[in-house]
């Protein structure tokens, strides 16, 4: 009897698959295949691009590092929800409440529901991308800049930690996005197709009528790449 893969935080649904490769919805006869390779093509993707899309339910405690002492590369958020930005100037690596022992104020001049008009000032840090968008696309925040005549922490640098010890910044979010761009969603349709047809092809190659051996591709499927190609960052340094 067919059953269905137990997918989690897939990057597209069962249905958009079986759509896409003329499976009627209600044939459930190749659920569990299908959905391992949506859950496959789904990771393949967010390490591709070193993005994570799904949202946490709720917000965890992150440590990061930073080369700047005023900007912090972090893990994506779109959510505002107990939101805490820290520095551990000292080195020590407490955490107490969420938090390092130095807790910076409110972000400054952001937009807390994504819509034009609504924000706090007078905070230590800024969060970019600026308002949460790019082209006009709502994008998660990725970036934490020092303002005020704040500091992040550096090894060595204008915190002086002790020898032995770590530069950290901390963050307390509810990590991920709050949507799956439908290029990103597409992306994944295409993929899970790609790896679903690769099945067949167990070892890389197969004989083709008179045409000899076919061979599969080991790279993402081109229109994939360029489907992706907004989204791909650098990788985001977690102590």
């Amino acid at each position: 009897m067919p059953y269905p893969y137990p997918l989690r935080n897939q990057l597209c649904s069962l249905v958009d698959l079986k759509l896409a490769m003329g499976i009627p919805p209600t044939n459930t006869s190749d659920d569990y295949r299908l959905g391992f390779n949506i859950d496959v093509a789904s990771r393949k993707i967010e390490n591709f691009l070193g993005r994570v899309f799904t949202q946490q339910a709720t917000p965890t405690f992150r440590t990061f590092v930073t080369e700047d002492p005023w900007l912090c590369y972090v893990d994506d958020f779109m959510s505002f929800e107990g939101l805490i930005v820290s520095v551990d100037y000292a080195g020590y690596g407490v955490v107490t409440a969420n938090a390092f022992a130095t807790v910076l104020a409110n972000p400054t001049v952001i937009d807390t529901t994504l819509t034009a008009g609504i924000g706090t000032t007078g905070g230590d840090f800024q969060l970019e991308p600026i308002n949460g968008l790019i082209h006009g696309q709502p994008w998660a925040f990725d970036r934490i800049r020092a303002i005020r005549s704040q500091y992040f922490p550096q090894y060595g640098g204008l915190a002086y930690p002790r020898p032995y010890t770590q530069a950290l910044v901390g963050v307390y979010a509810m990590w991920g996005w709050n949507y799956v761009p439908t290029d990103v969603k597409k992306a994944c349709v295409l993929e899970a197709m790609k790896i679903y047809k690769s099945d067949d092809v167990p070892f890389g190659a197969t004989p083709f009528g008179e045409t000899g051996v076919l061979r599969t591709g080991d790279k993402m499927h081109p229109e994939t790449r360029m489907l992706l190609a907004p989204y791909i960052r650098t990788g985001v340094l977690v102590a």
